[in-house]
Parts: C-alpha cells; structure tokens; sequence
C-alpha cells in the first residue's frame, strides 16, 4: 500500500470514528430517575388502574381486626384482581415495623393504616410518607381528618366512650360524664390503660386534663384506678369482674363484652375521637397500587360498607353513623399540638399521682 491510499483509509478511520461519537452524543440520553411514588400520584382513573394492575401486588401493614381486613383484601382483589399482603399487629407494632423499615431504606410496606394519629404526623415530618391524590380522600375536612397534601386521611374514627358491667354497678349508679370519674363512688371501681405516655390512652388522659384541670386528675387518682397495659385488658378486667367502669374504651371493643352485661356509657360531654390514618410509605415496592387502594377504601361504598360492620365513625358527612354513635359534631376530637405541647407536663403530673416511676 503506497503512503497516498494509507492516508486516505486514515482520513477515513478518523471520519467514521468522529460520525459514530456524534451519534451517541445526539441519541437518546439517560433520564433521571423519578420515584415511584410521584409517578403513581400523577396518575388517575383508568391509567391507576392499569399501573396497580401491572404491579400486581400490594403489602398492607394495619392494625385493624384480621377477619374485617381479610374481606376488605377480597372485595379489593375482587375489584380489581390485585393480591393484598396482610400484615396485622397492634397500632404500636405496625409504627414500629414502618419506622424500623424506613429508617434502613429497606421499604416493604405500601399501605400503612395506624391509630396515633400522633406518631404518623411525625413520620410525615420525617419523610417516610409520600403523597397520595385521592379524588375521594380530598372530600375530607381539614385539618382533623386529612392532610392538605394527601400524606394521610382517615379512614376511619375510633369512637372512645365508657362503659360499666351492669352486674356490679346498676343502671341509675352508673357514670354519665367523663367528669364523673372523679366521684368519690367510684374508689376501687374503676380501669384505666394509663402506664404509658403513649397512644390513644395518653391522649384521653392529656383531653381529660384540658378538660378538668389538675385538680380533677388528682381526684381520679384517688379512686385508686386499676391500671393496665391497653384496651383488651380493660375488656378482661371488666367483662370478669375484677373492676366494675372502664375509664375509657373503643365502642368495637366495649360491644364485644356485652354478652359479660358490659353496658357503653356515651359521656355527656361527647365521646372523643380518634382518626384512624392511611398513608403511603416513601418508597414503596407498589406505589400505584397503593394509590388505587387508599383511594378506594376512602369511597363511598367501601366507607358505607365499613361503617356498617365495624362499629366506627367514618370522616365523610354523607356516611350515616349507626350503633348510637352521635354527629361528629356532638363529639370530641383531640387536639393533638395541645396534646404535644402538654405531654411532658401531664404525664409527670399523672405517674407522680399513681406513684408510676
């Protein structure tokens, strides 16, 4: 090869090697990766479903009974041929597990369902929850029952009232406000889930003190109350005789001791609420589907369905309220920054009281 042609294939192995750099340069470039989470928040109606249909799976982690859950997984499966993953433990061990989970980056939860409504705000603040549009969830007031930006809403609310076994305390002796608790009648009767600063318990104890004041609480501790762990134990107590008046306990959990003569006693003042939140995790495995399913268990259908089985208060107006529970606004809601500001305080004034360390 005379130098003239090996110049010409250099000129040429040059050209061809420019021409494929230029190539690559104007093809198509890598996009930032956008989560899940903002993805599926963007998507509704049909193209939700068609994304939840494609994940195919969705894990739940909640604290509400396993038989209620169970047959919500069906009719949701039902619907919408999704797989639901149960997983079922107190409110305390579901925030538990979620916050553990969050914390390492290793995420399994989609949809997570909690009654301290407390603890999920912290998460929210946290970071460990996405967003989620749900056309249904926004019918929701705010602030009690939904976060404006779709981090939480309530799917249901636990109705705390009190209630007395009827074989031990007749009908006309029994309590009929929250502030009768105090009453001196009442020494050596009572049970109460005060032996943690945690929880739906805590927060009836902080209510009772923005209620009643010091003074009150004081009284109450001189009752000599019956203290235990939750609200089961109450059940048991009470339903064996043991004490005769719950403080404090969820209408689902009183009505399953009436077959013991556990009579409910709806408090004159109100009975209080508490929200039970659904939420998104960050990062989860199955954004759409979860996006799909807390938006369908906000719906009137699921709402109504719910409600019916399940002794509760829904959050939405339009959903009758049955088993004598009053409007929601005869009814007391926490008020969960007098409840952070005054935890502390109130606590050091409850365990000094009941000689707790």
């Amino acid at each position: 090869m005379d130098s003239r042609t090996a110049r010409f294939y250099f000129v040429v192995a040059i050209l061809l090697i420019s021409f494929a750099i230029i190539a690559v340069g104007c093809g198509p470039q890598p996009q930032p990766q956008s989560s899940g989470s903002a993805e599926s928040s963007a998507l509704s109606g049909q193209a939700l479903i068609d994304a939840a249909k494609k994940e195919g799976k969705l894990n739940w982690y909640t604290m509400i009974q396993r038989d209620t859950a169970e047959e919500m997984a069906r009719r949701f499966k039902e619907t919408y041929g999704i797989d639901v993953e149960i997983v079922r433990e107190t409110s305390a061990k579901v925030l538990q597990k979620f916050e553990l989970e969050a914390k390492s980056g290793q995420v399994n939860a989609d949809v997570m369902m909690a009654s301290d409504l407390d603890a999920v705000i912290g998460f929210q603040e946290a970071g460990y929850l996405a967003p989620s549009q749900s056309p249904n969830g926004m019918r929701q007031a705010t602030p009690q029952f939904r976060d404006e930006d779709g981090h939480w809403y309530t799917f249901y609310n636990l109705v705390y009232l009190m209630a007395y076994n009827s074989k031990l305390v007749p009908d006309a002796e029994a309590p009929k406000s929250w502030k009768d608790l105090a009453d001196p009648q009442y020494k050596d009767k009572l049970v109460i889930a005060g032996l943690f600063p945690s929880g739906a318990p805590f927060v009836v104890l902080v209510e009772w003190y923005k209620l009643f004041g010091e003074d009150w609480l004081s009284a109450v501790a001189a009752n000599n109350p019956m203290l235990v762990e939750g609200h089961a134990q109450m059940n048991t107590v009470v339903s064996a005789g043991e004490r005769a008046i719950m403080a404090e306990n969820a209408i689902h959990l009183i009505r399953e001791a009436e077959e013991a003569g556990v009579k409910p006693v709806w408090p004159t003042e109100g009975p209080m609420l508490f929200p039970v939140a659904v939420t998104k995790a960050k990062g989860a495995p199955h954004p759409a589907a979860a996006d799909l399913f807390i938006d369908w268990v906000l719906s009137p259908e699921i709402q109504s369905w719910f409600t019916e089985n399940y002794p509760s208060a829904s959050a939405f107006p339009d959903i009758p309220l049955l088993y004598d529970i009053p409007p929601i606004n005869k009814a007391i809601v926490p008020d969960l920054g007098y409840v952070n500001s005054n935890r502390d305080k109130v606590w050091d004034i409850w365990k000094t009281k009941m000689n707790l360390k």
